[in-house]
């Protein structure tokens, strides 16, 4: 079977190609150019119409762009395009989750991109994560953690969050794209442990080889960092998901339904951390 995967030059993207790459043909779509990229201009309809044309099924994951309206528009261009192209599968990895009591308009965006993909012809599917172990070896996260002994983050101490790594969400994504009981539903996913700040810097400690702390960053100075580096209201947008979890401490909690009836095992966090190498390049 062939699957075009967008964006695949993302991390969460990546993974999922990679993952799917084992069992299927996969065609890895980008804007950019590259080895093993096939280019499209996710801006044209049409050119999504010349890229997916010959793929059985298609994977979006919803880009971490938070300037109004270009989510949504993707979704939109996405969903025309895989009807014109004859797409039989849809996938959406809508690359956060949108607890149902949030009112914000970061989650509000989601729904709406959520709806796109849902009132579309094309049979869908949605996997909607919690939070990503990778995240900690990014280049402002992995120096504190190696070099000053924090894990430095915007989600509030007492949040518990069951994090997932990129490679289960390969595995998750890999198993609902040949399950014909997936089709039409909405997946909330995260991994085998609600944890705790500090609880996460404790099994993070061992791997790493020092104790570490967590640090809980201010939210209004992260989101101002942000705005500065990608321009508002990117922070703002950012913020407002950890702001809930002030509110709503199990909001990112999960529980295992999900990988049970899909038949993976997401990885654990002593498990994720082992295979990292926790040392600067």
């Amino acid at each position: 079977m062939t699957i075009a995967v967008l964006s695949a030059t993302g991390a969460q993207a990546r993974a999922i190609a990679d993952r799917l790459a084992r069992d299927h043909d996969v065609v890895r779509l980008s804007r950019a150019a590259g080895a093993g990229l096939s280019p499209v201009d996710t801006g044209s309809e049409d050119d999504l119409v010349r890229a997916l044309e010959g793929a059985r099924a298609v994977v979006l994951t919803s880009p971490l762009d938070y300037r109004p309206g270009v989510r949504i528009g993707l979704a939109e261009r996405v969903t025309r395009a895989a009807e014109r192209a004859g797409v039989r599968r849809l996938v959406l990895n809508l690359a956060a989750a949108v607890p149902a009591d949030n009112p914000r308009p970061v989650a509000e965006d989601l729904r709406q991109i959520r709806a796109v993909i849902q009132s579309g012809a094309t049979p869908w599917t949605v996997v909607q994560p919690t939070a990503y172990f990778d995240n900690f070896l990014a280049p402002w996260a992995l120096p504190a953690i190696v070099g000053d002994g924090v894990i430095a983050s915007p989600a509030p101490a007492e949040a518990r969050i069951s994090y997932i790594s990129h490679a289960s969400l390969g595995d998750f994504v890999a198993g609902v794209g040949d399950r014909p009981a997936a089709v039409g539903q909405t997946y909330d996913i995260g991994g085998p442990e609600a944890l705790s700040g500090q609880a996460l810097a404790d099994i993070l400690s061992v791997p790493v080889g020092r104790p570490l702390t967590y640090l809980a960053l201010d939210l209004d100075q992260f989101a101002a960092g942000l705005n500065a580096a990608f321009g508002a209201p990117t922070g703002d947008d950012v913020a407002d998901i950890y702001r809930h979890l002030s509110e709503r401490p199990d909001a990112l909690a999960r529980d295992a339904s999900p990988w049970t009836e899909i038949g993976v095992e997401p990885e654990s966090a002593a498990a994720w951390a082992a295979r990292q190498t926790w040392r600067l390049a």
